[in-house]
Parts: C-alpha cells; sequence; structure tokens
C-alpha cells in the first residue's frame, strides 16, 4: 500500500468529533486522542460538532461545505448518534469526501442491535436469545410475558447506541417491571435479551494489515468489579482502586478460545460489511460457549480504550494505526 506520508503530497484532515448523542464525552476524549497521534506530517483541522448539529472550526461555526471543499479526508471519532448510524457517513459521501470507518448502510446496520442480531443469525453466528419490545403496550402485560416466555436474569438496553448508556440487568420481576418503565418511556424500542454469566471479551479486527485482508487483534478480557454486571464504560479511565475497571489483555481463555473469538470477530465484521476497522464484544461462558453480543463499527480510540491496549499488545502504536487508517481511506 501506497504511504501518503512519503508520498510528497501535503494531506489536509478534517477531524469530526463531539457530536448530538450521549456519547458526545467519549467522541471528544477520542479526537483528543487522534490529535495526539496523528503523524505531524498532515495537517489537522480540527472540527467539533455541536449537540445542535452545527459544524466548528476554531470556535466559529463554518458551514459543512466550507469545511469539506478544503480536506482531502475526514476523521470520523463521533460515536453514538449521528457518527456511527449511517447519518454523518451520507452527508459526506453527498461532498464525495473519503472518510475513515464504515459506510452509511453497514454503519446503521451495526448500531441497530436487531439488525445487527438478524444478520448474525443468518451468518450462523451465536448470539444470545432476544425478543424486541415497542412501547406501544402495557408495560405489566409486556413484563409478565417476558418473566414467563424467557425468565431471569435479563439484560435491557436500547436497541441503538453503546457505551454501557441506559443498560439494567434484572434477576426478578420487580427490577424487570422498573426498567422496562424506565426505558420505554426514553425510548420507541428496547432490546431485552437472556443475561448469560461469563467472561467479557472484546476483540478488534483490522482491513488490509500485516499482510492480512482482515487482521485480528489479541482478545481482551474485561474483569468486572465485585457487584457489577457488565461493563460500565464510564469507569474505563479511573484507576481500578477507584473502581475503575481492570483488563487483562491477553486473556485468561486457552488458545483454542482465543482463536475462536478471534474468528467469530474476523467474520462479524464481515459479515456486516464493516470496513477499516471494528471491535467486537461477547461472553464466554463455561457451560455454554461463546456468544457474540454486538459489533461496533468505530470503536474509541482514546488513551485507555480496549482498541488501543489490543493494538499495543500486538506492538502497534496508535500513530502506526492512524496511519494506516488514513492510508486505507484514501488508497
Amino acid at each position: 500500500m501506497k504511504n501518503f506520508i512519503d508520498s510528497g503530497k501535503e494531506i489536509k484532515i478534517g477531524l469530526l468529533r463531539g457530536g448530538p448523542g450521549k456519547e458526545r464525552g467519549l467522541s471528544l476524549n477520542t479526537g483528543v486522542s487522534f490529535i495526539k497521534n496523528i503523524p505531524k506530517e498532515y495537517i489537522v483541522k480540527d472540527v467539533i460538532i455541536s449537540k445542535d448539529l452545527s459544524w466548528n472550526l476554531r470556535g466559529v461555526q463554518t458551514s459543512p461545505e466550507k469545511i469539506l471543499r478544503d480536506v482531502d479526508l475526514v476523521i470520523n471519532s463521533i460515536h453514538g448518534d449521528f457518527g456511527e448510524d449511517g447519518s454523518l457517513q451520507r452527508v459526506l459521501n453527498n461532498f464525495s469526501i473519503p472518510y475513515t470507518g464504515s459506510r452509511a448502510l453497514p454503519s446503521l446496520m451495526s448500531f441497530n442491535k436487531y439488525f445487527a442480531k438478524k444478520i448474525f443469525e443468518n451468518a450462523g453466528l451465536k448470539t444470545p436469545r432476544y425478543i424486541i419490545v415497542k412501547n406501544d403496550l402495557e408495560v405489566e402485560k409486556i413484563a409478565l410475558d417476558i418473566f414467563r416466555g424467557f425468565g431471569i436474569p435479563l439484560i435491557m438496553k436500547p436497541v441503538s447506541g453503546g457505551s454501557s448508556n441506559d443498560i439494567f440487568v434484572a434477576r426478578d420481576f420487580d427490577t424487570l417491571l422498573f426498567s422496562l418503565g424506565d426505558l420505554l418511556n426514553k425510548y420507541e424500542t428496547i432490546l431485552v435479551e437472556e443475561f448469560i454469566e461469563g467472561k467479557q471479551i472484546t476483540c478488534g479486527v483490522i482491513d488490509n494489515f500485516r499482510n492480512e485482508e482482515t487482521y485480528e487483534l489479541m482478545p481482551l478480557e474485561i474483569i468486572l468489579n465485585k457487584g457489577e454486571d457488565f461493563f460500565d464504560y464510564s469507569k474505563k479511565d479511573l484507576p481500578a482502586q477507584a473502581g475503575g475497571t481492570t483488563f487483562s489483555c491477553p486473556t485468561s481463555l486457552p488458545i483454542s478460545l482465543k482463536k475462536d473469538v478471534q474468528k467469530i470477530a474476523n467474520k462479524a465484521h464481515n459479515v456486516l460489511n464493516l470496513r477499516h476497522y471494528s471491535r467486537s464484544d461477547f461472553i464466554v461462558s463455561p457451560r455454554r460457549g461463546i456468544y457474540l453480543l454486538e459489533t461496533n463499527a468505530l470503536p474509541d480510540l482514546s488513551e485507555n480504550a480496549p482498541f488501543v491496549r489490543e493494538l499495543n499488545e500486538v506492538g502497534v502504536g496508535l500513530p502506526s494505526f492512524i496511519n494506516h487508517l488514513i492510508n486505507l481511506t484514501l488508497y
């Protein structure tokens, strides 16, 4: 692959961060990580997307057209709504600007957990049993039907979104009823799935890296604190003594299971038709095996993020990865 740093061409990058959603803070931090680690040979224009979707360059509201006609490519670091659901991708397509990450439709399909699960099922990838619940029925009736049909424990979350926002685990009917009511007051549609006990594992992949079409990173284990049921992303940057999450990379899984996780992450990336990079999340049950939970088409790249730790484990620093990402986008 051609390296644009060595091409002699001055490359201007529009770095987009912020956005309107609940993951705005995460997006701003990912953007800071990019700014710190983009090789100095590139010229970076730091663009903040406001909650009202206005574009701001150097603190001044500026039209997308004016910004985009003066850059060679866009680095998308907007997590959640607008940045991961295909909306931003459609804007960039309209201006014919190359951009990092997946295209519009694959982004939408991975961002919507129901769409992604249907694709996983059709590809033969094992995922927890689930039901989609809409807010057009009486909550108590829905809770009773789910309780009788699924049993407990259960985990509930919005159909779209990430970073552990509005996730509930119910181990009794009262918690199920309360959690359903809370979520259905906020969202039109939610996902309810069986809660499977096991190791929480994540694994990233990269396109066209180290002579592999889809290169599999080393799986990482998320070690929860006592009393926690799932990874609270807001604790990612906290030290362990302050309640932060502990990560182990490589994991404690047997080699055969590690390889299986990598193969599934690879397959999930490709059946969703994602590009450049992605990260898949798993539960590995000692009795029931590996379950694919979801695939993130735009993984967090802030300093302590799981994907960055996985890069480091295989000897790849962020500047090198970002340069690869830029080359993938422009080549």
